[in-house]
């Protein structure tokens, strides 16, 4: 487009980018193939398997139209990416801002459904080319519009600046994934104007954000699921500026070749005057390509699934055995003086403690214990209970009474152990760090032989 089409312009520097070879007024179907391995065994070597794109079924053509002398839209066709862009300023200006826009596009090595690097690139391209009109590339005031898809396996991304169009046709049906940065596509939000009347709209070629007139232009962004069948079409408004929505989805309805339908769609806006460059990108998604893809994917995820629900069951396994082993397993301790017997583990594992105090057999409040040889106060030796009176071996000293106390004969009521021992005579010389038991039986044969080796 020219210098007189669009207007409002402003310039400003960054950083330059180096210029590709423009594609010009010809057809490129095969721009995808020659960059491309031909043999899945050149594929391997050349590709990160995890990012080598779809070989996706692609028809493009690019065309100077009916009026103008100079083709400054340009195209990309680099799977997973894609790209139409078109450019103004007039001659050496606005064809070198679209090629720079596309090769930055490109020199971005965009492999993933990543807005922000997407993104990122559309803003490097807008700095490229501020920065060449600056360096004397080019004009100064030159611009582009550009309009980019990634495609990677059901998601569609999209990064949009100016009035290039994005459409999706989905079950038969075409419609504008992009809202144009344009006057008539804001006086149409207004209603000010209706979509016919802003097609001879004198005003109809001002666009409001192209790439190259601001430091800090920035793309619209839009992400959007795809599924088998589904077409996307890229395109120049020196399309849809010539055809309605309504006759583009009947040609495409009336192609099903992506070739095809590129080439009825450039023909029909020549045969409607051709005012402008004409540049289409058809994509049609491959059903095949794109089922075996997401049977991958669901294969990968019940894989992952599967070794994580594996890890769970192994990891409570584990869990489970060694609470039935801490379960079946006893010990007698120390703990400040008293013999304490315990079900589990002595210390702590992971910072949880795994023991529980033994309840055994006549352990309701009586004490067990070696005698020492003195006079307890009150004239009662030996160990004295918590509140159920006085078990085990009695010494020899004094009653309340001052009579000597005689020895008690064990009687079946009485207890026959307990779990602890108020004694630090047996916790120093027969505990030390602990004592390790299998049974409970063992504890109580424990506590039976120490009650028996404190008996007179």
């Amino acid at each position: 487009m020219t210098s007189d089409d669009r207007s409002g312009f402003a310039s400003s520097d960054d950083a330059q980018r180096p210029l590709s070879r423009r594609r010009g007024n010809r057809r490129v179907p095969g721009y995808r193939d020659t960059r491309r391995p031909r043999t899945r065994a050149q594929r391997s070597r050349v590709n990160d398997a995890r990012l080598a794109p779809a070989p996706l079924a692609v028809g493009s053509r690019t065309d100077v139209g009916c009026v103008r002398e100079n083709n400054e839209d340009n195209l990309l066709i680099a799977a997973p990416l894609y790209a139409v862009a078109d450019g103004m300023g007039g001659h050496a200006a606005g064809e070198v801002a679209s090629e720079i826009a596309i090769q930055t596009l490109l020199d971005a090595q965009i492999k993933d459904v990543d807005p922000v690097a997407l993104r990122d690139a559309l803003v490097a391209a807008n700095h490229a080319i501020i920065e060449a009109a600056d360096q004397g590339v080019g004009r100064m005031g030159m611009g582009t519009t550009m309009t980019a898809a990634v495609i990677r396996e059901n998601r569609l991304l999209i990064a949009q600046v100016g009035d290039s169009r994005a459409y999706l046709m989905h079950a038969g049906r075409l419609r504008q994934v992009t809202r144009d940065h344009s006057l008539m596509a804001e006086l149409i939000a207004l209603g000010e104007v209706t979509p016919t009347e802003a097609r001879t709209h004198p005003q109809r070629s001002v666009i409001t954000r192209v790439l190259g007139s601001e430091l800090h232009t920035l793309p619209d962004l839009y992400e959007i699921d795809i599924v088998n069948g589904d077409r996307l079409l890229l395109c120049s408004d020196g399309l849809t500026g010539m055809v309605d929505d309504e006759e583009i989805e009947s040609l495409l309805a009336a192609h099903p070749d992506p070739q095809s339908a590129a080439d009825a769609l450039v023909e029909a806006a020549r045969a409607a005057g051709g005012y402008d460059n004409v540049t289409v990108v058809l994509v049609e998604i491959d059903g095949t390509d794109l089922t075996a893809r997401r049977q991958r994917t669901v294969r990968a995820r019940r894989g992952v699934i599967a070794f994580l629900l594996a890890f769970v069951l192994i990891v409570g396994g584990i869990v489970a055995a060694f609470v039935a082993l801490a379960a079946n397993s006893y010990f007698v301790i120390d703990e400040g003086g008293i013999v304490q017997a315990y079900r589990g583990f002595p210390g702590e594992i992971a910072g949880i403690e795994l023991k529980w105090p033994l309840e055994l057999e006549g352990d309701a409040g009586g004490t067990a214990g070696a005698p020492p040889d003195g006079a307890g106060t009150g004239g009662t030796a030996g160990a004295q209970g918590d509140a159920g009176g006085t078990a085990g071996a009695q010494g020899d000293g004094a009653g309340t009474d001052g009579s000597p106390s005689p020895s008690p004969s064990p009687s079946n009521d009485a207890p026959l152990l307990t779990s602890s021992i108020h004694n630090p005579t047996v916790v120093q010389e027969l505990l030390g760090d602990g004592i390790r038991l299998d049974s409970p039986a063992q504890v109580e044969a424990w506590f039976a032989e120490q009650r028996r080796a404190a008996r007179p």
